[in-house]
């Protein structure tokens, strides 16, 4: 079970930043995480945000290692680097 317990403050807080996002990914992120103190299952929440059920265990994941609501809603994707010997590099 996914659930997380949010007191009033986080609850808050969460609406707060919620309301002041203009990026739908951090809405969703958000949503998510409310959805899971409400008791949502992780399909359930899926279904609603229209992601994948990874996704939904990601986000709580990213959310209870966070030190903040900025680090939770930061874009922290890096992209690929690739893997080029040096001599590949170089021409």
């Amino acid at each position: 079970m996914l659930k997380i317990r949010l007191n009033e403050k986080e609850k808050r807080d969460l609406l707060k930043k919620y309301s002041k996002l203009k990026n739908s990914k951090g809405k969703d992120k958000i949503r998510a995480i409310l959805m899971l103190n409400n008791g949502y299952s992780r399909l359930e929440i899926s279904s609603i945000l229209l992601v994948d059920e990874k996704t939904v265990t990601t986000w709580k994941k990213s959310y209870v290692d966070s030190t903040s609501l900025e680090d939770f809603l930061g874009d922290n994707y890096g992209g690929y680097r690739g893997k080029l010997f040096s001599a590949e590099k170089k021409s």
